[in-house]
């Protein structure tokens, strides 16, 4: 698939040192494999990359951020795209207002080094995810780490967050039980995909 692209600065930094997220995020919503035309819960809009990935799949979109400047990112990002299917809801995705078992589809990519507390968005995930439901949990890994370190020095001249849990760590949470995991690895991100049995 072609993606259309509309690129941030930080896009055009990442491109002029070798590296794509969108195609990454491509990459992995593919091997995701989330049925054609499916809603899809976003946990953590961030600046709209993926947003912006997943309604170019086709998919109807219902995404969650606590911060409304990252929301209006995504929601300005998304202009550049007609005919997009998002709901965005400001809103703490600790204590999603859903039953228990009730959401078929979750993406939740680099976020988890972005939390307070990744652990309790873990339980929170595994008590929403339904039966025979698709997760894909997806986190920056060494090098994406490095590189959004460097990005986040010349862009906006601070220090890029890396959170307390990595994808390897966050695996060991879904292990057993009614859990299958497909591991994925990109250049810059390390990635699961979770299917509750």
């Amino acid at each position: 698939m072609q993606l259309k692209k509309i690129k941030s600065e930080s896009d055009l930094l990442l491109e002029s040192l070798g590296y794509d997220l969108w195609d990454e995020y491509l990459e992995m919503y593919e091997k995701a494999e989330f049925e054609n035309g499916s809603l899809i819960l976003d946990l953590g809009s961030g600046s709209g990359r993926g947003l912006g990935v997943m309604v170019q799949l086709g998919h109807p979109v219902v995404t969650v951020d606590y911060d409304a400047n990252q929301i209006e990112k995504a929601r300005k990002r998304l202009e550049g795209f007609e005919g997009c299917n998002v709901v965005f809801l400001q809103y703490d995705f600790y204590n999603l207002m859903v039953p228990d078992k009730s959401i078929m589809n979750i993406v939740c990519g680099n976020v988890l080094h972005e939390c307070d507390e990744p652990l309790r968005l873990i339980e929170e995930i595994k008590r929403i995810l339904g039966k025979g439901g698709k997760l894909l949990l997806f986190d920056f890994n060494d090098r994406g780490f490095e590189v959004m370190e460097r990005l986040h020095n010349e862009v906006y001249g601070d220090k890029h967050n890396t959170g307390s849990l990595r994808i390897s760590e966050a695996e060991r949470y879904f292990n057993g039980g009614d859990f299958e995991i497909m591991k994925i690895n990109t250049i810059l991100n390390d990635a699961l995909i979770i299917k509750r049995l």
